[in-house]
């Protein structure tokens, strides 16, 4: 069988370590993939990265984009390739793209409204945590001191770091605000 072949001279490239082999033999896998699965092109977006060619691999994750537009994992990936390579406005650009598709992983949301908290922009960062707080059940173990994010972005001055777990059982968030404690020397 044909596809056995493939798939054994694949997982031998693997195994050896020779990225670029791997990325070539995944490219014919492509070609022949559903086009709803984004994870042949991902993988060997991936193995150009290993094999250091980094031309061909901002191609692949180019292509990733192009071609799984519609797909939040696949958009969510190239997020985080462009994340790595120092492309913030990239990044954020495919994970907000990703949000607007909605089923992206509230991590990607929580991200998308530290950077905008970040930038200043309250109003966004608002919207991107309250969606996180939609996406997730609340920690039944949360303390006091894990206060509703939105709530505190409201009403906080300055609210400069905001902070998230996910767990089993839900999301706890928090803020951390900047605030200069004065001596009373």
């Amino acid at each position: 069988d044909e596809d056995a072949i493939a798939a054994a001279i694949l997982a031998a490239a693997e195994a050896a370590k020779n990225w670029s082999e791997a990325a070539r033999l995944l490219a014919r896998q492509i070609s022949r993939s559903p086009a709803d699965d984004p994870a042949p092109a991902i993988t060997r977006a991936e193995y150009l990265q290993r094999a250091g060619d980094w031309e061909q691999a901002r191609t692949a994750w180019e292509f990733v984009a192009r071609r799984y537009a519609r797909n939040p994992e696949a958009l969510t990936a190239v997020a985080e390739y462009f994340e790595r390579i120092g492309e913030e406005p990239r990044s954020e650009a495919c994970e907000r793209a990703a949000a607007e598709l909605g089923g992206c992983a509230p991590e990607v949301l929580f991200r998308l409204g530290q950077r905008a908290l970040e930038r200043g922009d309250r109003t966004r960062a608002l919207a991107d945590f309250e969606a996180v707080l939609a996406r997730t059940q609340p920690d039944p173990f949360a303390a006091q001191e894990f206060f509703p994010l939105p709530e505190v972005i409201r009403q906080s001055p300055d609210p400069t770091k905001a902070a998230v777990s996910f767990l089993p059982g839900g999301a706890r968030t928090w803020v951390h605000s900047c605030r200069r404690h004065r001596s009373s020397h």
